[in-house]
């Protein structure tokens, strides 16, 4: 049996563990109402040990990565006596560089890339604005500095036997009406379209008439 001396003993650790809760949460609550202590975090930190899945301390939210768009490479082909250029054929860096050596024959050709001509560079890593003709086509007409050898602005023209650029599938416009690239390594042959894909593309809508 306990004595009297025990049970106020007893009743005083009682009273004051219940001094310390009740000053602890009066210290928080005032903390919370004053803005010392975020409501988020008062919460969190009352319901850590209640509840066991809850993580403590909270996890920082992920950082949301602003999306970036990248334009992709376009491949130019550079008549370097002007600087005037113009799209160059899809296919491999040798292809492409062939492809603009058929279409400007009578002058040097190299071939850029980039999201646009002003960052293009060449396969070294060269601007086009590091050329010394870089865009002297705007500005005059250099003798001489043609791609068909008849005038400044022309490309050649190529046989549809000798283009290089033509790939399996492609429509190509003969005598004998639209025909259908077959090709085979470097062997290209042509075969009559089908009679649907000849009435959707051989007659083009009017855009304008006299």
């Amino acid at each position: 049996m306990l004595n009297g001396s025990t049970i106020g003993g007893i009743r005083a650790i009682f009273a004051a563990s219940c001094f310390l809760v009740t000053h602890a949460s009066a210290q928080e609550y005032y903390d919370v109402m004053s803005g010392r202590m975020p409501t988020s975090t008062s919460s969190m930190m009352f319901s850590y040990g209640a509840n066991p899945t809850t993580a403590f301390p909270p996890r920082a939210p992920a950082a949301i990565r602003p999306r970036v768009h990248v334009e992709a490479p376009v491949s130019y082909c550079v008549r370097t006596c002007d600087g005037r250029y113009f799209p160059a054929p899809s296919g491999s860096a040798q292809s492409k560089a062939q492809a603009c050596k058929d279409l400007c024959p009578a002058s040097e050709t190299k071939v850029f890339s980039g999201s646009s001509i002003d960052n293009a560079s060449s396969k070294d890593g060269r601007p086009y604005s590091a050329l010394p003709h870089a865009f002297l086509y705007r500005k005059e007409l250099v003798a001489g500095c043609t791609c068909n050898g008849k005038n400044p602005v022309g490309l050649a023209s190529i046989k549809p036997d000798e283009d290089k650029s033509l790939r399996n599938g492609d429509l190509v416009a003969r005598a004998t009406g639209l025909e259908v690239v077959k090709r085979s390594d470097d062997h290209v042959s042509f075969a009559k379209a089908s009679t649907a894909t000849r009435s959707k593309y051989e007659r083009l809508p009017v855009l304008a008439s006299d």
